[in-house]
């Protein structure tokens, strides 16, 4: 099964990545703000699980200290240097870029989950690995997002003196928490 996610939603996905504020390396930060900026590139960008026998790959992950480890992997070819991978991404925009993101702060984010993708030689697909963690983040966002409007809807109905209806919201706001 191979989905293809559109340059929107990667660039959607860096902006929010990186408002997070996970990274501390500047060298990767800029490579990302570059990656977001060029639609072309986005397109042979990858987000996956896992980077071990891709060709051409960027794999980051946080160690125990929470500091980044960077990795760029072309053919036998490994660097750390995210300056090395900018120039050769620059260079050629053709061969897909496979990356993988093991930060705290990603990993369980249903925004993570929009661009994963699974890899052209692996059989496990991303909705058996990640199906019921997506449906749990999604689910999660969509009751932080009701019980949001019912405080709103609350917050009206006091704001109005409408006894009878902060009485009914309310009652709807408990059992939603429940």
């Amino acid at each position: 099964m191979e989905q293809i996610v559109p340059a929107v939603q990667k660039k959607a996905f860096i902006k929010w990545f990186l408002e997070q504020r996970l990274l501390r390396n500047r060298e990767i930060i800029w490579l990302f703000n570059y990656l977001m900026g060029d639609d072309i590139i986005l397109g042979i960008v990858h987000f996956v699980e896992s980077v071990e026998g891709c060709r051409r790959a960027i794999d980051i992950h946080a160690a125990e200290d929470r500091i980044e480890r960077f990795r760029y992997i072309k053919d036998s070819v490994m660097t750390n240097d995210p300056e090395k991978a900018f120039h050769d991404l620059r260079l050629d925009q053709t061969d897909a870029v496979y990356i993988s993101l093991k930060l705290h702060g990603v990993e369980g984010h249903a925004e993570y989950y929009t661009v994963l993708e699974d890899r052209p030689d692996h059989e496990k697909t991303i909705h058996d690995t990640f199906g019921a963690a997506a449906e749990e983040a999604t689910g999660a966002a969509e009751r932080a997002y009701a019980e949001e409007r019912l405080k709103n809807r609350i917050n009206l109905a006091l704001d109005k003196g409408d006894k009878a209806a902060f009485i009914q919201l309310s009652e709807e706001l408990k059992a939603l928490k429940r």
